[in-house]
């Protein structure tokens, strides 16, 4: 598969440097509001202050897989894979996982062949759900595990912000989709590197990383601007 290059970043025309603090409040509000975040929160805590160096154990798979559950992961459509395939699939290919620790979205020029070879690999190999679509628990799976190159997307906000799709069938065509939206993270963290970093604050809720922050930014958008032509990749 060759390198996917996207000439039209929908992030980076839509949302600008100006809006960004704007709608990072916008979540940052909401969140305090919302009580039945705590336990979310909590768990996410846990997952980011997790040694690295312990991440390939049983005990932070648990982790991974109960913060899943609580990010409603275990539903009909993206039910999750029983804990033992889902654990043996994480312990098997964590130094696959691993080798792209030191990799930082807001700091990679391209997706080069070896990085999209190694996704690729791990998005075909980890068996994380019982369908053939793990789009979307791939991504927040691999969030978890490497919380500076991934952003964890979700399908009411993520997926419609980019009007993409999830062929259940075609997982060539799902990982080409993945691929896509995350050229466009990589420009968008690229482009907009100093306003992200500085919006990072280790005692906010969630904007602790820059893929949650703009996870963040994008739920934000779609919650004031409904309405908006999405775009499709």
């Amino acid at each position: 598969m060759p390198t996917i290059i996207i000439e039209r970043n929908y992030l980076i025309q839509n949302i600008r440097p100006e809006k960004i603090a704007s709608l990072l409040k916008d979540t940052e509000k909401k969140s305090r509001k919302e009580k039945t975040n705590d336990r979310i929160n909590e768990l996410y805590n846990q997952v980011l202050q997790f040694p690295r160096k312990e991440m390939g154990t049983s005990r932070f798979v648990k982790l991974v897989y109960d913060t899943l559950v609580a990010w409603n992961m275990d539903r009909r459509g993206a039910e999750l894979s029983n804990f033992d395939t889902f654990e043996e699939s994480l312990l098997k290919n964590n130094d696959v996982i691993q080798s792209l620790a030191r990799l930082r979205i807001e700091k990679l020029k391209e997706i080069n062949n070896q990085l999209q070879e190694t996704m690729e690999f791990l998005y075909q190999n980890l068996k994380l759900v019982k369908t053939n679509a793990p789009f979307i628990t791939f991504s927040k799976t691999m969030h978890f595990f490497l919380p500076n190159l991934f952003v964890p997307v979700d399908r009411k906000y993520t997926i419609q912000f980019f009007r993409t799709s999830i062929p259940p069938s075609v997982p060539e065509r799902q990982f080409r989709n993945f691929c896509k939206v995350f050229e466009q993270f990589r420009q968008f963290a690229n482009e907009n590197r100093s306003i992200l970093e500085a919006q990072i604050d280790p005692n906010s809720r969630w904007n602790k990383n820059i893929p949650k922050i703009i996870n963040n930014i994008i739920t934000a958008h779609m919650k004031r601007f409904e309405k908006c032509e999405p775009f499709r990749l």
